[in-house]
């Protein structure tokens, strides 16, 4: 049975044995009060034929104390025997039965006398006596059951009433919790009160959130996890498939180079699945985050395209390289710098069309540097830019057109957070049907460091 169920019959039950008990107290107390006044008039019977008996002993007539008994019989139809005894003498009129009422009363004595004069006894009819009570009694029991139905009636409203009010966000925090097991994690209940049941919905709302939370961050793990090993190893591939194709130069520095990126990339994978795992075990922020390091990003730049090129090859995208004069260092966890760097390259490459370029550009001051990274093709419409860095947003183009290009709309989501950890700015500038261009510009040092 349902808490409401229970609380309802729980609280009505109660309800009705509180109104039931007050109209049969009630009830029971009036039969009572007719009862005695039934039984004072009787009694005021046997005083005046008390008094009658002693006048009609004290006058020696007692046809008088028979003619009231006869009185009394004729009005009175509940009284079925009397009899007087007076001087010995003893006259009554109706019959002794089992089943009567018998009262009797002493006739007082006359003046002077030691003894009473005599005895007045009555037999009255229980059910005549009882019938009048319950006649005077049947207008009470009609305004009894009509104030009791009302009562009744106004307390089971006010039951539903409480129980809507105490049980009703008892059951909303019962559904709540039945779709929270079920995977719907956007709930969020209203609190309705100060008291325990508000702070048990306040409670289970913060619950509910926290849970938004850890889920989200596992999604963002999961998602950023996934797009940082696909975007060094979509270039291992590419390589893989030049070695296996035997277009690798046999260049030996050459080779070396090669090898060395490979290998970078890989430790790169690997360092992005132990900061994944490090965060799915609680452990904290990445490692990354909190150690800075010179950082050459010229070295980064040739890296990163060195990664990409043969992707590009193979889509016919000519990659210029970083031009030798151009050198700069950063303060600055390098993952992040590479991260920044990787996702803007392969981003340009993505969006390049066949026979078209991608080139880059560094350069430094006192105190910070700025890059670039421009591809040609088709541009990025003005209404488009400034959701670009939103996770998981797609080109309106892409959308209209039908022409989705393979990545998890993380790339620059995640360029603009490592910016921002750093303390620099990332912005865009493009062109339609011309060449779009990402500008990134960082502060040498971090100021919180």
């Amino acid at each position: 049975m349902r808490i409401r169920a229970k609380y309802q019959l729980i609280t009505a039950t109660l309800i009705i044995s509180v109104v039931v008990s007050i109209a049969a107290m009630v009830i029971s107390t009036q039969r009572k009060v007719l009862r005695e006044q039934a039984m004072q008039r009787v009694e005021a019977m046997l005083e005046g034929a008390a008094r009658i008996a002693k006048e009609s002993s004290d006058s020696h007539d007692r046809l008088m104390a028979v003619s009231y008994l006869m009185f009394l019989q004729k009005t009175y139809p509940e009284l079925a025997f009397a009899s007087v005894s007076c001087d010995g003498h003893v006259s009554g009129i109706g019959e002794e039965r089992a089943d009567l009422l018998y009262l009797s009363r002493n006739v007082p004595p006359p003046a002077g006398a030691a003894q009473g004069a005599g005895l007045v006894r009555f037999g009255f009819v229980r059910a005549n006596i009882d019938g009048e009570v319950n006649r005077a009694l049947a207008p009470l029991i009609r305004w009894t059951a009509w104030i009791a139905g009302g009562f009744l009636f106004l307390g089971l409203l006010i039951n539903a009433w409480v129980t809507h009010l105490l049980i009703g966000p008892i059951e909303a925090l019962a559904r709540a919790t039945g779709l929270l097991a079920t995977g719907h994690m956007d709930i969020s209940l209203p609190v309705r009160s100060d008291d325990e049941v508000g702070t048990l919905t306040r409670g289970f709302n913060s619950m509910a959130a926290r849970l938004r939370e850890l889920l989200e961050s596992r999604e963002d793990i999961l998602h950023t996890l996934t797009h940082e090993i696909n975007t060094p190893l979509s270039g291992l591939k590419g390589y893989l498939e030049l070695w296996q194709d035997e277009q690798i130069p046999h260049d030996v520095r050459k080779t070396a180079e090669i090898q060395a990126t490979m290998m970078a990339a890989v430790l790169r994978m690997e360092n992005s699945l132990g900061n994944a795992l490090r965060l799915f075990r609680g452990e904290g922020r990445l490692r990354t985050e909190t150690e800075d390091q010179i950082v050459m990003l010229d070295v980064i730049f040739k890296q990163t395209i060195t990664i990409f090129m043969p992707m590009a090859q193979a889509n016919g995208i000519k990659i210029l390289p970083l031009h030798e004069s151009f050198k700069a260092y950063v303060m600055a966890p390098e993952e992040l710098i590479r991260q920044i760097v990787n996702n803007l390259v392969s981003n340009a490459i993505k969006y390049t069309p066949r026979g078209g370029e991608v080139s880059v550009g560094l350069m430094e001051s006192d105190d910070e540097v700025m890059f670039h990274v421009r591809n040609t093709g088709r541009g990025i419409p003005a209404e488009d830019i400034p959701h670009l860095f939103t996770k998981f947003y797609r080109s309106t183009q892409d959308r209209e057109k039908g022409k989705r290009i393979p990545g998890t709309g993380l790339g620059l989501n995640i360029v603009h957070k490592a910016v921002t950890a750093l303390g620099g700015r990332v912005w865009v500038e493009s062109k339609m049907d011309k060449d779009t261009l990402f500008l990134v510009r960082l502060p040498k040092r971090r100021k919180n460091k």
